[in-house]
């Protein structure tokens, strides 16, 4: 079965229950489902649980509550310069 579920930067969503918020979203250093170091768009996803915090970006995967959570995209809010 597949479940799709968006987190929105600065706000908290749930995935399966398991509360998350997406912070500092950013072009950055990441790694992949299957260990590379990919770089582009992140997120930092923090878990009210345990408090772990986690770099994400396309193609990243995250354990959570036994499921695998497979990230699809990561979408960034236009930048503001001075």
């Amino acid at each position: 079965m597949l479940i799709k579920e968006t987190i929105t930067e600065t706000t908290v969503g749930s995935l399966q229950g398991a509360q998350v918020a997406a912070a500092n979203g950013m072009e950055s250093d990441y790694q992949s489902h299957d260990g590379q170091v990919m770089r582009g768009p992140t997120m930092l996803l923090i878990f009210f649980d345990d408090e772990e915090q986690i770099r994400v970006g396309k193609g990243s995967s995250v354990h959570v509550e036994g499921r695998i959570w497979h990230v699809t995209n990561v979408k960034l809010g236009p930048v503001i310069e001075n």
